[in-house]
């Protein structure tokens, strides 16, 4: 993608793409807000970025291509009444399933929801969740809670199996984090400087 005399400053923000067997760089795309979230498919030449405000934006979730052509909103539905919520929503959280090219994302005070890369989206559980991940074909997912919960949905029915309760942090600050290993799902949380497992 051309981008002519268009200098970066601390106002562009730029997405890259770095030739591994050469070291080689190019330009993506570059934007006037700050990039953040950069993640490319699993799948196709897209790349997933939104972005960042810390909290809602104009349009947070975006998608452009890896030769830096079709940049779009992703997940943006511009008829009002398909909003889960009276705002537009906070997507955050966001990983692309590995086996389907789909993406997981955390819609804020609303739930967790499963978006195909032509923007269509299912809401797969409701809850105030924090992490989601998924397991490579897409059919379960590890999520945990602001409550310090952790469970596995399956995607099809919504249905969780829960794992733990009340793990979080009550101070601190710290993040749990979720994610599957081959053995199942795995959450921890930060306390004392170690990590708490649940297998």
């Amino acid at each position: 993608m051309d981008h002519g005399d268009e200098k970066p400053d601390e106002r562009t923000w730029e997405i890259g793409v770095i030739e591994v067997a050469t070291g080689a760089h190019r330009t993506v795309i570059r934007q006037g807000f700050q990039i953040g979230h950069v993640q490319h498919s699993p799948k196709s030449d897209a790349i997933f970025y939104v972005w960042e405000t810390g909290g809602y934006a104009p349009q947070r979730s975006w998608l452009v291509q890896r030769d830096g052509t079709g940049n779009r909103p992703m997940y943006a539905p511009v008829d009002r009444k398909a909003w889960l919520t009276p705002q537009k929503e906070w997507l955050t959280h966001e990983a692309w399933v590995a086996g389907t090219g789909d993406m997981t994302m955390v819609n804020d005070k609303v739930g967790v929801m499963v978006v195909k890369e032509d923007s269509s989206a299912r809401l797969v559980r409701e809850g105030r969740y924090w992490h989601v991940a998924a397991r490579p074909d897409g059919k379960w997912l590890a999520i945990d809670d602001n409550e310090g919960g952790s469970g596995w949905p399956e995607t099809s029915t919504g249905n969780v199996r829960l794992l733990a309760t009340g793990y979080r942090d009550k101070v601190g600050g710290a993040c749990a984090s979720c994610r599957l290993t081959a053995w199942g799902n795995t959450s921890s949380s930060t306390r004392g400087g170690r990590g708490d497992g649940v297998d």
